[in-house]
């Protein structure tokens, strides 16, 4: 099987759809999708199947591409966010009304820093993104690269 590599001991690894879960309801107290939404011909399903795996009162961590960011602006069409394979691209409100709209309290949300921007891709300027990131995570705005949300399943 192609997870067997991973090899974590104690821990059960499962391939499968993200708009089609192979887990019973209600049987994860976490769910992690990390830039995975904007690949999916209907991201609505996968957060309708996130929502139906979590227990009450789980969390799940959700990171996409931010439509909006600022790095889109000012590189316009060569933004490194416009891909083949991106295919659902939303902003940071169509995003959270989404996450709502399938039941989930958004917790704390905001995005990244400005990874878009390709001289802020390369040593050593790349530090100014990367450093901020590592030790926030992510800023409460919604002009960076990917938009990060904090869910809970009431």
């Amino acid at each position: 099987m192609l997870l067997d590599w991973v090899g974590l001991e104690g821990t059960t690894l499962s391939a499968g759809s993200a708009e089609q879960l192979p887990f019973s309801d209600e049987s994860m107290d976490v769910v992690a999708c990390l830039q995975v939404l904007e690949h999916l011909q209907h991201p609505h399903k996968a957060i309708a199947e996130i929502h139906r795996v979590l227990k009450r009162g789980g969390h799940a961590c959700i990171a996409t591409p931010n439509l909006d960011c600022l790095s889109r602006r000012i590189v316009g069409p060569r933004w490194h966010g416009f891909r083949e394979d991106h295919i659902a691209l939303k902003n940071v409100e169509q995003w959270r009304r989404a996450l709502v709209n399938a039941g989930f309290q958004v917790v704390k949300d905001g995005s990244t820093l400005l990874s878009g921007l390709p001289w802020l891709r390369v040593p050593p300027l790349m530090l100014f993104n990367w450093l901020p990131l590592y030790f926030f995570g992510y800023f409460p705005w919604h002009h960076g690269e990917s938009y990060m949300a904090f869910c809970r399943k009431p």
